[in-house]
């Protein structure tokens, strides 16, 4: 009893030596009622610490308090999705405060929606909403196992043949881009339920082939991640019934492989 008595001072010096290094909860970013954003960063070391984000024309100081917090609110930001990050004494960092980053394999920077008046296409609405499936292949071409994201409609149905959209992300980004950022999943869920969109399957595979992004990645698009979807989902496989499109280096690609291709898509766009 004794030996435990002796104990309990030392636990409760360590619990309260603990509780002192631990940082203090903080709310970043918060969106205001004004649209305005409030964001925060925590460092009692830190020299210098500014905000940078597409929402802005040059970056922005945080100011600090006495307790190590970092603040700065910036007025009046348009509705949408914005990319944004933290410099901290010269170092680009995300928001160790925001679950929300942006999906890329050179940069980390965090993400914040600033909503709109009415509900945005991108926006979590209240409808009938489809499943996103994370799926490996295997890649008879590049001689590996590959990644892909594979979306499908709301009440998918295998004795339907639905159309499909391949959908390629810029370079450096991944497969989840689309999702995690770009939102494809809602705004398909969206114009599908207001009756703007056919339902369909969206293929989202994972573009960055190294270090031939172009001549290397089509092959493996023809000979295996289109047999892959036609094998695992109930799609049409007649060229009207498939389109591919991309964003930046993916646009490139989407045009390699659809030129490359003729007949094999009806449907080609290309995005710088």
């Amino acid at each position: 009893m004794k030996r435990v008595q002796h104990l309990l001072p030392i636990l409760l010096l360590l619990t309260t030596a603990v509780s002192a290094q631990r940082p203090p909860a903080i709310s970043s970013p918060e969106i205001n009622s004004d649209k305005s954003i409030t964001f925060r960063y925590y460092s009692r070391t830190a020299k210098k610490v500014t905000l940078r984000g597409e929402f802005l024309k040059a970056p922005l100081p945080l100011i600090a308090d006495t307790s190590g917090v970092w603040t700065v609110s910036v007025p009046g930001v348009k509705p949408d999705i914005y990319p944004y990050s933290f410099m901290v004494d010269s170092v680009e960092l995300a928001d160790p405060a925001n679950t929300a980053i942006f999906a890329n394999e050179r940069f980390k920077r965090s993400i914040v929606e600033v909503p709109g008046d009415q509900p945005m296409v991108y926006s979590l609405q209240d409808v009938p909403h489809g499943k996103i499936s994370y799926c490996y292949y295997k890649s008879s071409t590049l001689d590996t196992m590959r990644r892909l994201l594979v979306y499908t409609p709301p009440g998918y149905n295998s004795t339907k043949k639905y159309p499909v959209l391949y959908l390629i992300h810029g370079g450096s980004d991944t497969e989840e881009t689309w999702t995690k950022v770009g939102r494809a999943n809602f705004i398909a869920d969206n114009l599908i339920a207001q009756g703007k969109a056919t339902p369909m399957i969206i293929v989202m595979p994972y573009g960055n082939v190294r270090p031939h992004p172009m001549p290397d990645f089509t092959p493996d698009m023809i000979s295996d991640i289109i047999p892959f979807i036609e094998s695992n989902y109930s799609v049409a496989t007649s060229g009207e019934s498939r389109a591919i499109a991309g964003f930046s280096v993916g646009g490139g690609q989407t045009l390699n492989i659809a030129f490359s291709n003729p007949g094999k898509f009806a449907w080609v766009s290309s995005y710088a």
